[in-house]
């Protein structure tokens, strides 16, 4: 791996001081990763007979992209340290501590953070009919209008 002094690198375990993933590489995978688990997901939620609402539509899509996305990184994260995204770019994701693999465990926290807490701010939206303010923005004290 050639050194590139443009890039953080860190201590992580035994596997010494290695290079950082930059934040384009971890967008572009988490936006490769997205496309994986997102259209396969969206596909099946609209081929459902009788679902015709769009609200619940809406509702039915983002929880079937989280539910899939949180197996997805979970499985392949805990399994292998990546997922396809992540191996495209050349990104991988190991345990801060040792530098191993991050295993089961941490790669379900990692996947249920990542996936879950949006799942959480959009279901919250759609449950506040009057205002359609999710968590986030409960938290902020903000509201979504159109410009």
């Amino acid at each position: 791996m050639e050194h590139r002094p443009d890039i953080e690198r860190v201590a992580v375990g035994a596997r010494g001081v290695v290079p950082l993933a930059t934040l384009g590489a971890r967008v572009g995978a988490r936006l490769i990763d997205t496309t994986v688990v997102g259209v396969p997901a969206v596909l099946a939620v609209l081929s459902l007979p009788g679902l015709t609402d769009p609200v619940l539509r809406a509702v039915a899509i983002v929880v079937a992209v989280s539910l899939v996305g949180f197996v997805y990184d979970t499985t392949l994260v805990g399994a292998r340290g990546t997922t396809p995204g992540k191996k495209i770019l050349g990104v991988e994701i190991a345990h801060d501590a040792t530098g191993d693999q991050p295993g089961w465990k941490r790669a379900a926290v990692r996947a249920a953070v990542l996936w879950v807490f949006p799942l959480i701010c959009f279901l919250t939206a759609a449950y506040d009919e009057r205002r359609l303010r999710g968590l986030h923005d409960w938290a902020a004290g903000t509201v979504v209008i159109l410009a």
